[in-house]
């Protein structure tokens, strides 16, 4: 048996498909940008009032200290942000942490520390000071929700691009 009728088959449309896969190659390093952004910016929050939940002490004759005076914890506070954001070849990254000093009596230090290393030995603890975990658990706590407030976001700008 002969094939006499060669079949075709006509597809319409993909012009138009084909159209917004490459605006969306095209944009999809900003939409990376804003879904970033919006998650940055809730970690941030949730961190920044995760510090000032943190613990205070005003005296240093307990055994083991627990938390930071309300002069550091302020100073914490003032050195926590976002870093700027940079492209990657994988992508736009940033970074949330601390910057600067912090004016604080210190036998390694004359009598500025680092605000890093003083919230890291605030966190983890020393031998004279206990550990808070402030930053550990409100992390634990909050990844979910940032990485879902990442996705929703790229989703939104994905279907903002298909629609038009």
């Amino acid at each position: 048996m002969e094939l006499e009728d060669a079949m075709s088959i006509k597809i319409t449309g993909t012009e138009i498909f084909t159209d917004k896969l490459g605006q969306l190659a095209a944009d999809i390093s900003h939409m990376n940008k804003l879904a970033l952004y919006d998650a940055a910016g809730y970690v941030a929050d949730e961190l920044k009032k995760a510090l000032e939940a943190m613990p205070t002490y005003t005296e240093r004759n307990e055994h083991r200290l627990y938390g930071a005076t309300p002069s550091e914890k302020e100073q914490i506070i003032e050195n926590f942000g976002v870093s700027r954001f940079e492209n990657d070849p994988d992508g736009s990254k940033t970074s949330i942490g601390f910057t600067g000093y912090v004016r604080t009596p210190s036998k390694r230090f004359n009598d500025m520390v680092p605000t890093g290393m003083l919230m890291q030995c605030i966190e983890y603890g020393t031998t004279f000071r206990r550990g808070t975990h402030t930053i550990s658990k409100m992390e634990k706590r909050i990844r979910g929700q940032a990485i879902q407030i990442a996705q929703e976001k790229l989703t939104k700008e994905i279907k903002k691009v298909m629609e038009e």
